[in-house]
């Protein structure tokens, strides 16, 4: 697949000569080796994406080689369309049992679940489709990374069965009487190098045991 030098500017694909100019004198001043001394790659990325993107003719050519690449590979994305082909879905960083199957421990991993590249704000991922708002740096937005989010998955209470009682009389004290306990499992996402301000992702929850659900993450970039 050819590199994306829309992404590399930062801007859509429908941006103007101007905007294309603006974006890159601004990334160029930026980024620019006598500022930057070990920041040379990006640099030149960002020289190589100018050098097609604003010239009209080989911008006519790549912007038919990416419509043809982007098709073909369009049934393998999992990208809303208000946000074309930018970003790669979401990965389980462990497959979780599924929904009202037996959890492998009362909290897994036991771990805060922050972002490891910018962060996250919070939000209700119990929700049934929860949305969460990553904020990243200029930089970071550049540059690409990984960020890990929890997402809430139902397990089947192993002290009542599922059943949501504990004998004739009363509610199982560990589930509240639902059957079922909640826990949190991390979701691992990779985003490309240039992600443009407000991009939304939207990815479906089915292997999390959340059918006909979807996590929405837009992406803001910090001024």
């Amino acid at each position: 697949m050819p590199k994306d030098y829309y992404l590399v500017l930062g801007i859509p694909a429908d941006s103007t000569e101007r905007e294309i100019k603006e974006a890159y004198r601004r990334l160029a001043k930026e980024f620019h080796p006598d500022r930057c001394r070990d920041r040379h790659t990006p640099f030149l990325g960002i020289q190589e994406a100018y050098s097609v993107l604003g010239d009209p003719m080989r911008r006519q050519e790549y912007d038919k080689t990416r419509r043809a690449t982007y098709t073909k590979s369009a049934p393998r994305r999992n990208v809303s369309p208000s946000s074309p082909e930018r970003f790669e879905p979401l990965i389980p960083e462990q497959p979780p049992a599924p929904a009202f199957g037996h959890a492998p421990s009362p909290r897994p991993h036991g771990q805060n679940l922050d972002s490891l590249f910018g962060d996250a704000s919070g939000y209700d991922r119990r929700q049934e489709n929860p949305t969460v708002v990553v904020h990243l740096t200029p930089q970071e937005a550049l540059f690409g990374g990984v960020i890990r989010l929890p997402v809430t998955v139902r397990f089947q209470c192993q002290a009542c069965g599922g059943s949501g009682e504990r004998g004739l009389f009363f509610a199982c004290a560990q589930c509240g009487g639902t059957g079922a306990n909640n826990y949190d499992y991390p979701l691992r996402l990779e985003f490309p190098p240039g992600v443009p301000d407000d991009s939304i992702l939207r990815v479906p929850l089915d292997s999390f045991g959340r059918h006909d659900s979807w996590l929405t993450v837009r992406f803001r970039i910090r001024s």
